[in-house]
């Protein structure tokens, strides 16, 4: 018997997953965009006191929506692009998609409660 023949064969390798880590990211970025609105609305509202005009509208209205999307939009813009790559990298029912497709709804769900509040003029966070 020869060395060769009592050595056993190393089993097969699986491929890797493709996009597991742009899905991985994506979700993440959704989380830490909503999480994120909660930070910079406290910066948001000091930049508005120190900003605003004493009457009317003044030349520094914008500061505040500035500092309020500065963190969310950029992560938003993350998780938007992250979950697609990983969505179009990955093949049918694998975890790269299925963490793809919950970053993009996570995003959604964001998206649609802002156009929700947009829509409704702020009524939700006005105090009487």
């Amino acid at each position: 018997m020869s060395l060769q023949q009592s050595r056993p064969t190393p089993p097969p390798v699986p491929p890797p997953v493709r996009g597991i880590g742009a899905g991985v990211a994506s979700l993440v970025c959704g989380v830490l965009a909503a999480c994120s609105l909660t930070v910079t609305v406290r910066a948001s509202l000091l930049a508005a006191v120190l900003t605003r005009a004493d009457e009317g509208r003044g030349p520094r209205d914008w500061v505040a929506p500035a500092v309020f999307w500065s963190l969310p939009a950029p992560l938003g813009l993350a998780c938007l692009i992250l979950g697609i790559i990983a969505v179009v990298r990955s093949g049918s029912r694998t975890n790269a998609r299925v963490a793809g497709v919950l970053g993009l709804s996570v995003l959604a769900v964001q998206i649609v409660g802002i156009l929700v509040l947009v829509a409704n003029g702020g009524g939700f966070l006005m105090v009487w």
